[in-house]
């Protein structure tokens, strides 16, 4: 194994471990919201945003692209692409469920 392959691993599992940090926060709805559907909102809006499902909706899609970065790490260690299928699979299922939620968003409004 390079040194190169190693250097990407460890960051990956440092980006992992960071949103890991951000998803347990929002867990347990103290964390700050990282949304654009939060940030496009005016002040007025923002009074009477649902922050509870924003925050379940963050934890979510955050796990999962948490799970895809520690995947990668995992291929990349291991020299196994099952893994890198897995990460794969994580990030479809993060943009399918982003998209099943902006959906629900705008049928709301």
């Amino acid at each position: 194994m390079e040194s190169w392959q190693i250097i990407i691993a460890i960051s990956s599992f440092c980006i992992a471990a960071v949103i890991l940090s951000y998803v347990n926060k929002t867990r347990k709805k103290t964390g700050p919201i990282l949304s654009q559907a939060y940030f496009s909102l005016s002040e007025e809006e923002r009074k009477y945003f649902d922050r509870n499902a924003e925050y379940e909706r963050l934890t979510i899609l955050y796990g999962l692209i948490a799970c895809f970065f520690i995947c990668v790490a995992l291929c990349i260690l291991t020299l196994n692409r099952v893994f890198g299928f897995i990460g794969i699979g994580f990030l479809i299922v993060a943009v399918i469920y982003s998209l099943i939620k902006i959906i629900e968003l705008k049928s709301r409004r």
